[in-house]
């Protein structure tokens, strides 16, 4: 089931949540009507932190069941709290900070930005344990906001070319479908934040783009 939401004010939700793994890390700043929804729609366990100082925790960190990818300038604190998750945590040493917005995943695959190096590469497959593929996604390098995948179906950019849709349905073993969020909006990570059964969407997400979301992300 998809319920709308917002973050103070913002239909972006997906800028400020990762999910993960039956995990959600959240910001401090998160209003607690936000994080009960997380918690009570999604069944998902909730942590609450920056990463790198940022609020944006969707756009920095990349996580599936197996671990959490964080950029080199999280903070000590930051570790810590992660760590209560139970997954693993590793630091991609990268001076791309926005792991978010450069990497999907779920528990069969990812798929990286090809700003990235092979050795940034190599990092997050051992983080996540997951073979990852690099691949632009309609013209984009930032694959990590133009995709948004569970381990049942995954929501890609509109303007997703059919090769890259077949490739991203290799790479992750889900099905995925093209559309968008928050009236039209195309890096669809941005707007969604998904759990095992059900998802938060952004506010503004129209009727329409519901329906493509739901038939996308809904198990099989």
């Amino acid at each position: 089931m998809l319920h709308r939401a917002s973050i103070r004010n913002s239909p972006f939700i997906g800028v400020y949540v990762a999910a993960g793994g039956g995990i959600a890390i959240a910001p401090p700043a998160a209003p607690k009507g936000f994080v009960s929804r997380l918690s009570g729609l999604l069944k998902l366990r909730v942590l609450q932190t920056t990463v790198g100082g940022v609020s944006a925790v969707g756009s920095m960190v990349v996580m599936n069941s197996n671990g959490i990818a964080v950029p080199w300038n999280v903070e000590e604190e930051e570790l810590a709290e992660l760590k209560r998750s139970g997954l693993q945590v590793g630091v991609v040493e990268t001076k791309l900070t926005s792991l978010g917005n450069l990497v999907c995943a779920n528990d069969c695959g990812a798929i990286a930005s090809t700003l990235l190096s092979r050795r940034d590469v190599a990092q997050l497959g051992e983080i996540l344990g997951v073979e990852v593929c690099q691949l632009n996604v309609a013209g984009y390098d930032v694959v990590g906001s133009a995709v948004v995948t569970t381990n049942a179906g995954a929501l890609v950019h509109l303007s997703t070319a059919e090769e890259e849709r077949r490739k991203i349905q290799d790479v992750l073993k889900v099905k995925a479908e093209t559309g968008t969020v928050n009236g039209g909006y195309r890096f669809v990570r941005a707007g969604i934040v998904p759990g095992t059964n059900d998802a938060l969407v952004g506010s503004i997400t129209t009727g329409p783009e519901l329906m493509v979301i739901r038939e996308a992300l809904a198990p099989r």
